[in-house]
């Protein structure tokens, strides 16, 4: 059993792809049983990015609020080095799987937390996108 354990978030693997199992299971059961319209390239990738995007901000949210910082001014940084995060290392889950998952500058381990709720985000988005429009 493995277990994601930070001070913010303590979620059992197990009990997150559950989860995305049963998003898959009833995004499945909708897909089968409606005349939904295909989804175009451009929506698609739209709603990937806003996806990410609001996984990103709950990720702040997730880090910040139990500290009674705000999240709404002041730039992302590495959790273990406090050093800025420049733009492009700032990409939700591209620049974490280019980066290995570490700092740029401290070459310290950044949680695999934030990559998950951002993926997360973003398969939530598409079933709501496919399932409601926009």
């Amino acid at each position: 059993e493995i277990i994601i354990n930070s001070p913010n978030l303590y979620i059992h693997l197990q009990d997150a792809l559950l989860m995305v199992q049963f998003l898959i299971d009833g995004f499945i059961q909708v897909t089968q049983t409606s005349n939904y319209n295909q989804i175009s390239l451009v929506d698609f990738i739209l709603v990937i990015i806003l996806g990410a995007l609001w996984g990103s901000f709950a990720n702040v949210c997730i880090y910040r609020l139990p500290q009674d910082k705000g999240v709404a001014s002041g730039r992302s940084y590495c959790p273990k080095c406090k050093k800025k995060i420049v733009w492009y290392d700032n990409i939700p889950l591209i620049s974490y799987f280019l980066l290995g998952g570490k700092c740029r500058k401290c070459k310290k381990k950044i949680s695999f937390q934030y990559a998950l709720v951002e993926f997360i985000s973003i398969l939530s988005f598409l079933c709501i996108y496919y399932l409601y429009g926009i």
